[in-house]
């Protein structure tokens, strides 16, 4: 499991229609879900807010806690920390069965490791950017990028000379 995907995972797990409680807002090319999560171990963490942001060819996500501006890092202990609690207490099907229980732990082991991906909604692609194409996909024909518009100019054509006439040989 990549962070990538679980910063995707945790955007669509605070979908407002699936969890009760959350809030959408949208901002131009930016979406947010907000969740005042409701954690007895941390006490302290009274809101999250998951970014979703389009840019060109590429979507990205990014976790903020209690109304920061600036994205955390879940390679920080306290992060882990977090979403360990977080996933326990929202989607308990999702961890290990050998899962850490202290903060001690939990704060000294990656995150990644103590969910299992299988379980996971929208894990079940061989990679974890549907901007990346994969072998596989290019010799089944589904590259992907049919529908994506290239940057083009208005009025530009190419000459006759580059169209393929099939009958020169």
């Amino acid at each position: 499991m990549l962070k990538f995907t679980l910063l995707k995972n945790l955007y669509y797990a605070l979908d407002p229609e699936i969890m009760e409680g959350a809030q959408e807002k949208r901002s131009g090319d930016n979406r947010y879900r907000t969740l005042q999560p409701d954690l007895p171990d941390l006490p302290e963490i009274t809101s999250m807010t998951v970014n979703e942001r389009y840019l060109p060819y590429v979507t990205l996500y990014y976790l903020y806690l209690n109304g920061n501006r600036q994205p955390v890092d879940i390679d920080d202990p306290d992060v882990r920390i977090f979403l360990h609690a977080f996933y326990r207490r929202y989607f308990p099907e999702y961890l290990v069965e050998n899962a850490p229980q202290d903060k001690e732990t939990i704060a000294r082991t990656d995150i990644l490791t103590i969910l299992n991906p299988d379980k996971m909604p929208g894990y079940d692609n061989d990679y974890a950017m549907r901007e990346l194409v994969t072998v596989k996909d290019l010799r089944n024909g589904k590259t992907g990028d049919e529908h994506i518009r290239k940057a083009t100019f208005p009025g530009l054509r190419f000459s006759s000379k580059y169209k393929d006439r099939g009958d020169e040989e």
